[in-house]
């Protein structure tokens, strides 16, 4: 994932930890998931051939 650009705050940690609890779920249910980080705004998890997607935003 990609690092915190100058102008973007971190993404808050219960936010962080909400993702490490869920992706490993996700990867027992859906096989391999691909996971974008856009700015530290926000994140997706997706599976691309099942249509399945979870977002998660930041809002300041």
């Amino acid at each position: 994932m990609e690092e915190a650009t100058e102008d973007s705050e971190p993404t808050p940690t219960h936010l962080l930890e909400g993702w490490d609890r869920i992706v490993p779920q996700a990867r027992t249910l859906l096989g391999e998931v691909e996971i974008t980080e856009y700015e530290q705004k926000s994140r997706d998890l997706s599976r691309s051939d099942t249509g399945i997607a979870c977002a998660s935003s930041v809002t300041r």
